[in-house]
């Protein structure tokens, strides 16, 4: 597969092979593509669209954070000055929104009133198709995911979460993280791309995966320590791997972990996984064509904290989720993740 047309453009990923059918559509029309799964980014037919300097950046970034929604010129200045405008800021703001839009619409006629960034009620509004945005292509990759996988359908889930997955090139907006209006949405994706991750593994531990996973799960339960979920998914992808003592170490290195962090013991599916791997239950074992204990309700709610209580939940849709139950566990509820349990987050 060929490279994109420009350096810097994200409407193809050679990397992977993945192809979005949205960046397909923009190449023949043109029709501009937006970045947030990273620094902000703005392509068409492939090609980079310069943005300009940060604080104009910080325009487009607020105003694609509230896409197709008004966004007053009060609230672009408090958000883009950190709450202390300069004298004249009105003009600047103007100046950065002319800018924007000739890099947005460089085949408007002068004097023609935009079609994607325009002037409403005292503020600015950003329309933006959904399929032209790399967080909504994601979340909408995320919940086709999490049915195929809820519906049994594994190896679609796993690519599908992959997919999804692989839009995400750094933090959200990176190039912008010192601005605050940026940080709650950023923190709401980055949960979402934990959860899709998990979902992932999931997935991949209920095709037989455990020896592709193993090694990743260990990285990720380094990096997240307080989700209980990646370490139980460590513990079973271990077992699995005939390794049951690294996979009780595991529990010992997660126990003494949440008691000298926040001085509770594991939750209580952590410690059923545990008492399973001590046991050698069969029903933890992998078996072709097994089935996940997993709930409709565990994979249908939107994000939320997987497994780390005193993380917020009221993320796309504001329900936490529940802990799923481990892939492939054959049926014993003792043995795997009880699909009755629910993780809340804290009351504000």
């Amino acid at each position: 597969m060929g490279e994109a047309a420009c350096p810097g453009g994200w409407g193809v990923k050679t990397g992977r092979g993945v192809v979005m059918a949205a960046d397909a559509a923009a190449s023949e029309t043109g029709v501009a593509e937006f970045g947030i799964l990273g620094p902000l980014e703005v392509s068409r037919s492939g090609c980079a669209v310069p943005l300009g300097g940060p604080r104009q950046r910080a325009v487009l970034a607020l105003l694609l954070l509230e896409a197709n929604r008004v966004v007053s010129m009060d609230r672009l200045a408090e958000d883009v000055w950190g709450g202390h405008p300069p004298e004249g800021w009105a003009t600047t703001l103007q100046t950065y929104v002319f800018h924007l839009r000739h890099a947005l619409e460089p085949d408007r006629a002068r004097g023609v009133a935009g079609d994607v960034l325009v002037t409403r009620d005292h503020g600015y509004l950003l329309r933006v198709n959904r399929d032209h945005l790399d967080a909504a292509l994601f979340q909408d990759g995320f919940t086709a995911g999490r049915a195929a996988l809820e519906a049994g359908r594994y190896a679609e889930a796993a690519a599908t979460l992959r997919n999804a997955l692989d839009l995400w090139r750094s933090p959200v907006l990176a190039d912008l993280a010192d601005y605050a209006f940026t940080r709650p949405e950023a923190a709401r994706l980055e949960e979402l791309r934990l959860a899709a991750l998990e979902a992932r593994i999931d997935a991949d531990l209920a095709l037989g995966r455990h020896d592709a996973v193993a090694a990743e799960l260990e990285q990720l339960a380094a990096e997240h320590p307080l989700r209980e979920r990646l370490h139980g998914q460590l513990m079973l992808a271990l077992y699995r791997c005939s390794r049951q003592a690294d996979a009780l170490a595991a529990y010992r290195h997660v126990r003494d972990l949440l008691a000298g962090e926040l001085g509770i013991d594991p939750g209580e599916p952590l410690q059923h996984l545990h008492a399973a791997v001590l046991a050698h239950d069969p029903a933890l074992d992998w078996h072709p064509g097994s089935q996940p204990l997993v709930s409709a309700e565990d994979h249908r709610a939107d994000a939320g904290t997987r497994l780390c209580p005193r993380r917020q939940g009221n993320l796309a849709g504001g329900r936490p989720p529940t802990a799923g139950s481990w892939p492939g566990c054959g049926g014993a509820p003792a043995a795997c993740w009880p699909s009755a349990r629910r993780w809340r987050s804290p009351q504000p």
